[in-house]
């Protein structure tokens, strides 16, 4: 790949983020493609994942990219240097969040958004969580894997209800109003207040370096004490906590401890400012939200519609702090988070 797909827009995109490394950053990623040819990304692959609207499909990709980079640090055969390979790092993480936000604002995206009042609750089969065979391996960074559930938190729009939680319209109107600093606050808190439980106590991402999946899906928490770490999962049916083994890092999900829905249920009074987000939200599309294009397109038109006013910003801010100190996050496995939902 001599040119990066999408290489202006990402350069544009990284001087919004008011950073000026733009095509530094974008050097860097088209240098790694030539070398490790197997991981690049052609034109048609970018738009497929953009127009399927799977961020789940994007992060999965991402992280085998993290794992070739890591574990050439670890090479003396590798094929560029240590240095060559941390810069390819920190540039991917960023073109991960970019075709992140890509995929959000599509308007041709067909994702569903998070919405549970009359959708049918699905049946699932509890297999126990046992060792697998021929899991391809995983080893990410702590802060790669942030990039990852960076996408995925401003992926849960939650759109039902007297209160709509529409997260990546949040940040939407806040980067447009001068209060981009407070949303990146807001986001960096909820990462760091993601419990993962292990064999040995509940770490935070501010304990770790690196997550790695082995062969046979267990995955294990490397620790700054040098201490490795199992990463368990709470059950669904009750409190205790079983080793995780896993098929692919999308299996690790972040789980609410107590539901995003009953959140804006039990402080609908205190949400002042989302109260009148989610009243234009279905002033300006009378149907029920479907998928990720219904709210790209309501909520474009709010925004170019009216400004928001700091006083009016100012309480968006505080409605998602709020929130932010009532919620708890931790790591479960994929089955037995569905499995809590439905119950």
């Amino acid at each position: 790949m001599n040119n990066l797909h999408l290489k202006n827009e990402f350069i544009e995109w990284m001087s919004t983020e008011g950073l000026s490394s733009g095509n530094s950053y974008a050097s860097y990623i088209s240098s790694f493609f030539k070398i490790y040819k197997t991981f690049t990304l052609e034109d048609a692959q970018v738009e497929a994942l953009i127009d399927n609207g799977d961020i789940e499909e994007l992060n999965e990709y991402f992280s085998h990219i993290y794992t070739i980079i890591n574990f050439e640090k670890n090479s003396k055969n590798a094929l560029m240097s240590l240095k060559e390979l941390r810069d390819a790092s920190s540039a991917l993480k960023k073109y991960h969040l970019f075709l992140g936000e890509l995929l959000r604002n599509s308007n041709t995206s067909q994702e569903n958004v998070v919405e549970f009042d009359d959708d049918k609750i699905e049946t699932f089969k509890v297999d126990d969580i046992v060792p697998l065979k021929n899991v391809k391996k995983i080893f990410i960074t702590a802060d790669e894997l942030k990039a990852n559930f960076t996408n995925r938190l401003l992926s849960q729009d939650r759109l039902y209800g007297d209160i709509f939680f529409p997260i990546s319209l949040i940040k939407k109107i806040c980067y447009k109003n001068n209060a981009r600093q407070e949303f990146d606050f807001w986001m960096e808190s909820q990462l760091n207040k993601i419990k993962f439980h292990t064999n040995l106590n509940t770490v935070f991402f501010n304990d770790f370096e690196s997550l790695r999946i082995n062969e046979n899906g267990e995955v294990l928490i490397d620790c700054k004490d040098n201490i490795s770490r199992s990463l368990y999962t709470k059950l669904w049916s009750n409190d205790n906590a079983t080793k995780m083994f896993v098929n692919h890092l999308k299996q690790i999900v972040i789980d609410h401890e107590i539901p995003m829905k009953e959140l804006l249920i039990r402080h609908k009074e205190n949400l002042t400012a989302l109260k009148t987000l989610t009243n234009e939200l279905k002033e300006v599309h009378k149907n029920k939200y479907r998928n990720r294009k219904d709210l790209n397109i309501a909520g474009n038109k709010i925004i170019s519609s009216r400004l928001f006013n700091p006083a009016e910003i100012k309480l968006l801010i505080n409605d998602i702090n709020f929130i932010n100190d009532k919620t708890s996050l931790q790591m479960m496995e994929s089955t037995q988070n569905s499995i809590k939902r439905a119950n």
